[in-house]
């Protein structure tokens, strides 16, 4: 059952959203339900080298600062990921974190781990927002070809969504994407959520959950989304 998440969540709106999983672009675990997150898939003394949970490595790989980590060539990524399976020998690391229309991203570098003979990450991860590079449909379309694609290699890997949303903060388009999450099976759909002071690289409007008046229409949206349910959330 795909789990309820927010991305890049500021303290006092996780309180009133209530997700089960959340990251920021942090590798400090400092809450049993955060997920932290290497963005430049180096290591940080931050994250304990016997740290045995879930790790995001990468955010948007293929995107330049600030808003991605800008690690276009999927080779230097396995270089970067090689040192962590080092590093963290018992993480279990969900890579990639790549806008959906560079999904091929996740694919070779997957095959790339495998002909390397690296311990294979638990999953991968990608993004996507409504309006963002096309319609809905066409970030399906990626979504969809990502999933299967590395799915037909190596079928018990797990598959993340860890940054979506609507830019026109639309209920029914926030339904929409977490419909898609949970045909996708994914296990976890993480949405970005709201306000970042002083961040050039936040969305300005349309994805806010929370403003100065309480809970916007999307904010709502989230909190009624069913979200799967176990003893194993991070």
């Amino acid at each position: 059952m795909t789990k309820k998440g927010l991305a890049q969540v500021w303290g006092g709106y996780r309180d009133v959203l209530k997700p089960q999983w959340w990251y920021d672009w942090s590798p400090v675990p400092d809450d049993p339900t955060k997920v932290p997150m290497l963005r430049s898939g180096l290591p940080n003394v931050s994250l304990p080298v016997d740290y045995s949970d879930y790790v995001l490595v990468f955010n948007e790989p293929n995107v330049h600062e600030p808003n991605g980590c800008w690690v276009p060539d999927y080779m230097e990524g396995i270089a970067r990921y090689a040192v962590l399976a080092h590093v963290y020998p018992q993480a279990q690391f969900i890579v990639g974190s790549v806008s959906a229309w560079s999904y091929s991203w996740l694919v070779r570098f997957h095959k790339m781990a495998i002909r390397c003979k690296l311990r294979l990450p638990l999953g991968y991860a990608i993004h996507g927002y409504a309006g963002d590079y096309g319609t809905l449909a066409t970030m399906f379309g990626w979504w969809q070809k990502a999933h299967d694609q590395i799915k037909a290699i190596t079928p018990g890997l797990e598959f993340w969504i860890t940054e979506t949303g609507d830019m026109k903060g639309r209920p029914t388009v926030l339904k929409a994407i977490w419909a898609k999450a949970l045909a996708l099976d994914a296990d976890r759909a993480g949405f970005y959520t709201d306000r970042q002071p002083d961040a050039p690289w936040a969305i300005s409007k349309g994805v806010e959950m929370i403003n100065d008046s309480g809970l916007t229409p999307i904010g709502e949206a989230f909190v009624e989304l069913d979200g799967g349910r176990d003893d194993n959330v991070v």
